[in-house]
Order: C-alpha cells, then structure tokens, then sequence
C-alpha cells in the first residue's frame, strides 16, 4: 500500500513539473514574440538601436525565432555594425534556417563585406545568392559593383608597386649619380693639383736654367771682355814694338854717319840739306803709310767685344757692374766670418 503511495507521488510531481514546464514556455514564448514585434516597430521607426535592444532580449528568451535573428542582423547593418551583421547572417547560414529565405541571407552578407572593403568575400556572397535566385537584380548589380572596386584597387596596387620601384630606382639612380659626381670631382681635383705640381716643377726648372743662362751669359762676356782687352792690348804692344824698331833703326843710322870723319871735300859729296835721303824719307813713308793703313784698319776693342759677344757696351759695364757687386759682397762675408772666427779665438783665450 506504501509502495502504491510514493508510485503515485512521484507521477503527480512529474506532471506538475511538465505542466510548469509547458506553461512556462508558453509564457516565454509569448514574451519573445512580444519582444520581437517590439523590435520590429522600433526598426520601422528607424530607432535601430532599440530595436537591437528587443531583438537581443527576445532571442535570449527564445533563441529559435529565425525572424528576429534576422532583423538583429538587419539593424545592426542599419547602426553601420558591419562586422556583427556579417556574424549574425552568418550564422543563420550556418545553422541552415528553413522559414528564412537563402538569398537575402546571401544578399545581405554580401553587402556588410562589402562595406568592410572585402570584396572578394563580397563577390563569393553575391554568386551564391545568385545561385539561389538568379533573378535578384540587386544581387546582380552588386556583383558588377563589387567586381570593379576589385580591379580598381588591384590596378591601385599596381600602379602603387610600380611607383615605389620606379622611386626606388630613381633614388638608385641618384644615389648613383651623386657618387659618381663626388667621384669625377674628385678626380678633377686631384688631377688639378698634379697639374699644379708639373706646374711648380716646369717653372722651377726653367727658373734654374734661367739662372744658369745668365750666369753663363755673364761668365762668357767676362771672359769675352778679358780676351777682348788681352787682344787689344797684344795688338798695341806689337805696333809699340814695331814703332820702337824703326825708330832704334833710325837713331843707330845717325850715330853711323855722324861717327865718318870730316874733310873738305866731305860737304861735296854730301847732298845738299834740303834734298832728303830717299831711305830714310821711303822707310818713314812707308812707316807712315803703314801706320795710317793699321789706324784705318783696326776696328775699336768695344766694336770687337760688341761683335763677338753680341752685347753692347753699356749691357757689358752692367753685367760687370753685377759682378763686381757680388764679388764685393763675397768679401763682406768673408770678412765678418774671420771677424766671427777671430771673436771665437778671442774668447777661447779668456777663457
């Protein structure tokens, strides 16, 4: 009897609980679908983040309701939550929702990509909901839409490639350039400075040679001078030779006639004293012609020097004048070294 009892018990309490049950659902379900025509009136009202606030609370009492998954995914679309809306058709996809229809699903999905800049996933979205309706124009216009923002961005892409190579190639090519300019300057300075040294070097050797020139030019007019004064000087010494000779012949010709002795007849023979002996008158005529002939001849010792050293006479007295003058200073100097050498001495000795 105890045993039929708790039997009965335990079948009442279960009832009780699947009567709570039931009517608890009933209860949520009824507060879902109000939730949701809620939702549903604010959408239309445009006041989208109230309807998302609806929809929210109505799928938490009653996760089932395709038609509020779907208008949360259109409000947040609406509230530009692309990335929320994108989940949620996802997820309607996902779980395969029978009452809703595919395309629009598609259709939608396919837009909050594209609001996101994923086109491709975009172009994916709209060819599937092509493929279940391939009468939706919006999804067709979509579709071409979608594709020409792809192969514009590609074409951005592109063109952006080719100008950072084309950068980077002019930035090569100047970098290049600009080396290549520090180089040839470069080498134009250092040829500039070996050009100034074969430069300095060319004018020191033709100032050496310069220098040699003119004391070879000075040593050859000294010695041009001194030969000249030798010759001229050999040249008088022989006609003063000549000269003494005829007249010694002369002197020693009259102290013969004067020593012959005198006699009366002496003055008979003698030629008279104004005929004039043809010896002595040819020798001092032709003495005299000679010596005429030799001072007519014989060009000056500076027309000589002036011919064979080929400069004149006051360039001669300047180049002597230099030598004299450097001479001179040679002796200075010699003179003030023994005068140093003999102060040198002095001092050696106090000490």
């Amino acid at each position: 009897m105890s045993f039929l009892i708790q039997t009965i018990k335990v079948y009442v309490v279960r009832v009780v609980l699947v009567f709570v049950a039931v009517f608890s659902n009933s209860v949520n379900a009824q507060s879902a679908l109000s939730l949701a025509r809620e939702g549903n009136q604010a959408y239309q009202d445009s006041s989208y983040a109230v309807a998302v606030e609806k929809y929210e609370l109505a799928l938490v009492e009653n996760p089932q309701l395709e038609a509020a998954s779907y208008n949360l995914a259109n409000a947040y679309y609406q509230m530009d939550r692309f990335k929320e809306a994108e989940e949620q058709y996802g997820r309607l996809l996902k779980n395969g929702a029978a009452e809703m229809n595919a395309t629009k699903l598609y259709y939608g999905k396919g837009n909050a990509l594209l609001k996101q800049g994923k086109l491709q996933e975009a172009i994916v979205a709209y060819k599937n909901a092509l493929k279940q309706d391939c009468t939706n124009k919006d999804a067709r216009y979509n579709l071409a839409y979608a594709k020409a923002m792809l192969e514009q961005q590609q074409n951005k892409e592109k063109n952006k490639q080719n100008d950072e190579q084309n950068n980077g190639q002019n930035n090569d090519q100047q970098t290049s350039k600009e080396e290549q300019d520090r180089q040839n300057r470069e080498q134009q300075s250092e040829q500039q400075k070996d050009q100034q040294k074969d430069q300095q070097k060319d004018s020191g050797k033709d100032k050496g040679s310069s220098d040699q020139n003119t004391e070879g030019e000075k040593d050859s007019s000294v010695k041009n001078n001194e030969k000249d004064s030798g010759s001229g000087g050999g040249e008088t010494g022989n006609q003063d030779r000549k000269d003494d000779s005829l007249n010694q012949e002369n002197t020693d010709q009259n102290k013969e006639e004067g020593k012959q002795p005198k006699d009366a007849n002496a003055e008979d023979q003698q030629p008279p004293s104004d005929e004039k002996k043809p010896g002595n008158d040819q020798s001092k005529g032709k003495a005299g012609d000679q010596g005429k002939e030799q001072s007519g001849q014989q060009p000056s010792a500076d027309q000589e020097a002036e011919a064979k050293t080929g400069l004149s006479k006051e360039q001669a007295e300047l180049i002597l004048q230099g030598l004299e003058d450097k001479e001179s200073d040679i002796r200075k100097k010699m003179i003030i070294r023994e005068l140093k050498k003999n102060k040198k001495k002095g001092q050696q000795n106090d000490w």
